[in-house]
This record gives structure tokens, sequence and C-alpha cells, in this order.
């Protein structure tokens, strides 16, 4: 933020210059990496064309943060293999010598010498500041100081921390600056069965695939329970599988407007609803584990045309509403407040999933997939014009093998294994994000309707619109 009386060249403009000054040029500079370096490449980005100034010394004009050359200049490219830098084993491995320089025993004393990790007096915490007989003015002049250059956090350890031991197996899952292109191809194992009628939701439990009917869904964190919609009188009713009966019944006159119902958002205690006039309702359970009670949350007004798909993320504090016409539509989750309107395609929104690792937002269409961030920016989009999708899935990364991020369903048949690829060659002329299909898998002759990953990531289960169910199995178990 510039403040008022602020020099242009005091701002922060360039990762190149900030390192240095903080690592060799001035002694004044303690600089560290906020959290958003790692999740947030909109702080360096001048979305808002906002006038800094010009340098004092080349004229520059300070726009958007200078990014080092292995970043092709890309923010959303800088922030991920950040992520990915922090996240390796020799960060791992040596996080504890930043324990001992910032919390340990390098903090201060001889030690802190020896490393040349001392600051200013003021910055070190004591009782100066609380005290009340000191004079006004120098009191005053402290806490500007120190308002001013921070003060360094509470000395918890006064021995070296112990160092992390990362386990052979997992060693090397995360390797900087490098995509694998070793792909282990996942193979058909079965077909499990054929049922009679339309599947509504599917499940693993205690090592059973446990099926409901349609316009059924389990309920989060319960064994025996269903949630039913579009009974008779128009109620939503919660039945027991053992019983075989309705324990509980809701009446409620938004109940008789439903035209659709989105369920199965991560085991969260809420659904939504769309009612003919595509009004969107967000409920929760009051209690959980008692089942007591249905409470209508939020209303959130969208566009006059059907609602094609629609997810919620409880974390990112956001509902996704995806249209007919392809627009997409962002609310705030828990306060219904509209944030904005997007549209990269005129085709329906077939699918939206967003990544629980980092928060990327995977949406599908007719014959194409996007990749936004949360402020819907594109990142990259991929036609793929002999294949029209029914759904799509984040595979945790790492865990079926390095290169596959997404999993498509298509009305073909077919489970497609993509990869959201990163070019690092600035040499070659390539965008800096592809989809690739590494691998597709034919399932089934009819079109691929539900799609689900077992929470150990060792299998796929899917189902066709002849209310078929396939299990995948990947290869090494």
């Amino acid at each position: 933020m510039r403040k008022k009386g602020y020099s242009p060249d005091l701002l922060f403009h360039s990762i190149k210059k900030s390192y240095e000054l903080s690592s060799k040029v001035s002694t004044f500079s303690v600089a560290e990496l906020c959290p958003e370096f790692f999740y947030l490449p909109e702080f360096l980005i001048n979305i808002n064309k906002h006038n800094y100034g010009k340098l004092t010394k080349t004229e520059t004009v300070v726009d958007d943060v200078k990014l080092p050359p292995w970043s092709n200049n890309d923010a959303d490219e800088f922030i991920r293999m950040h992520r990915q830098a922090l996240e390796s084993d020799y960060v791992s491995e040596h996080l504890n010598e930043w324990i001992d320089l910032i919390f340990g025993y390098k903090q201060r004393g001889e030690e802190a010498i020896k490393a040349k990790n001392v600051f200013h007096p003021c910055t070190y915490q004591n009782d100066k500041e609380n005290d009340q007989t000191m004079d006004p003015f120098e009191r005053a002049n402290l806490l500007s100081l120190i308002n001013d250059v921070g003060q360094t956090p509470t000395q918890l350890f006064t021995e070296p921390h112990a160092k992390r031991k990362i386990s052979k197996q997992l060693k090397n899952n995360y390797k900087i600056f490098l995509n694998s292109q070793v792909l282990l191809q996942p193979k058909l194992e079965q077909t499990i069965c054929k049922l009679n009628k339309s599947i509504g939701a599917i499940r693993i439990r205690n090592e059973r695939i446990e099926t409901t009917k349609k316009f059924t869904s389990f309920l989060p964190n319960e064994d025996d329970l269903v949630l039913c919609w579009k009974n008779a009188d128009n109620s939503i009713r919660i039945n027991s599988l053992e019983r075989r009966k309705a324990i509980k019944i809701y009446e409620n006159k938004y109940f008789e407007q439903i035209n659709s119902f989105y369920t199965d958002h991560n085991n969260l205690p809420y659904f939504v609803t769309v009612s003919y006039d595509y009004l969107i309702y967000l409920w929760k359970f009051n209690d959980n584990s008692k089942i007591t009670g249905i409470t209508l949350l939020y209303k959130f007004v969208g566009l006059p045309t059907p609602v094609t798909s629609l997810t919620i993320s409880e974390n990112d504090n956001l509902l996704i509403a995806g249209y007919q016409d392809g627009t997409m539509v962002f609310w705030e989750l828990f306060s219904s407040k509209f944030l904005f309107k997007i549209k990269y395609s005129s085709a329906p929104i077939i699918s939206i999933k967003i990544n629980s690792i980092d928060s990327l937002i995977a949406i599908a269409g007719k014959n194409e997939i996007f990749i936004l961030n949360l402020l819907g920016r594109l990142l990259t989009k991929q036609k793929f014009d002999q294949l029209n999708f029914t759904n799509i899935e984040w595979c945790k990364y790492f865990e079926w093998h390095n290169g596959i991020d997404l999993i498509a369903t298509t009305q073909e048949g077919n489970l497609e294994f993509i990869e959201l690829a990163h070019n690092q060659n600035l040499e070659e002329k390539k965008p800096i994000r592809q989809l690739l299909i590494r691998y597709s898998l034919k399932v089934s002759k009819y079109s691929i309707q539900k799609l689900i990953i077992s929470n150990e990531k060792q299998y796929i289960i899917v189902s066709d619109k002849n209310a078929d169910l396939f299990t995948i199995k990947r290869n090494g178990f």
C-alpha cells in the first residue's frame, strides 16, 4: 500500500531488488516472505492499474512486480513454483535452521552475532514499551520506531531445534521445478454390477460400495441415513436404510419449487437447491449428529436461465453456479454477497470443482476445460473436439502418480486422465500452462454419469447411463 509522501523507490516493485536489499545491499532491510508469496498471485499484479509513480533513477513506471526470469514473468507460475519449493524435501529437512534463527537459540546472544542475525535493540521484546514510568516523549518515540521496523517474535527455544525426518517412502514426492513424464497406465479392474434403477449417489464404506436411487443422497457423516427429495408431497425426508422408513419429514414452501438438488460437498452439513425460477438456496442441518432440523441460510439471486452446475467451498467461502449459456456467477457462501460473473464460453457449464490444495477451479464445458483462480481469472483453457464431458474431478497431487491432475468423464464412456502441464523452457514459444490428456480409458459404451475417488486414492468408481458400476484400480496395488 502506498502511503502519502512515500517515494515510489520504497515500494515493493521487484523480486530481485528486494532480495538484494535483504541479503547484501542494506543492513536495514529485514523483510521476510509473507504468506501471500505462496498462494496469492494477485498481490504481485497491479490489477486496478493504480498510478504508483516512477522510480527516481530509471524513470521506470512502478506497475506489476518484476519477477525472476524462471517464472516467465507470470505471477501464477511464480506462486506455483514458490509453493512447490516450500513443500520440497530440501525445505522440510532445513526447516529447523529457520526456526533456530526466528524462534530459537540463534535469535539472541553470541549465536545470533555469529549467524549475523542481530537487529535494532528496540525490536526485541522487553518491558520498555510497557514501562509507564518512562518519559512519555521517549516512550512515544520508542513505540513509533517499533511500529516502523517491527518486533522479533518471542524466543521459544534456547537449544538447536530437532531436524525433521523424512520418510524414505515420501522422499522425493515433490520435485522442485520438474514435471514427471513417467505415467502409470491405470487399468479397468471389473464391472461390479448392473442396477435396475438410476443411481443417485455412490460412496465407499467399510470396503463396500454403496449406492442410492435417483433423487436421494447419503447424509454427511451418517452411515444409516439418506436424504430424499422429489417426494409426492413435495417434502424432504431423512430415511433410515436399516429401518427402511422415513424418520424425519420436512415441509417448506421452497421445497415445492425444487428443480435441482446439490449435495456431497466433501461431507459438509449443507445442501443446495435450485428452484424453477432459478433462485439458489443454501440449507444446513441444525445438528448433524441428530438431524434435528433443516435451516435456510441464504438465498442467491443469479441469472434468469437454467443452472447446469454448482459447487461450494467452505474453506474459500465461495459458491459458484454455472449456467446454460456458459456464464459463471460467484458469491460469498456465508453472506450470499454477489462477487462477480464471468463468461469464457457459450456452451453450458457441465461441472465445476475447486481443488482443496491450491484452490484452483476446474470448469468442464461441453467439449472444453477451463482452469481459473479464485478471482475468476482464466489461467488456461483447452478444447477437445472429439469429446463431450459429463463430469470432472481434481486428483490430489502425487496420489495416483506425478503428472495427473484431473480426471474427466465423457458421454463416449471414457475416463480422461489430464495433466495441467507447465512449460518451463523459456525458449519454447508455448503457453505457460496446457491441459494435456495423458491417458484415455474406455470404460463403457454408455455415457458416464457419476465419478468418485476412494479416500485411499486407490480406486475410481464410476456409473454409466445404463446404471452399470465400474471400479478402476491404479497399477501397483
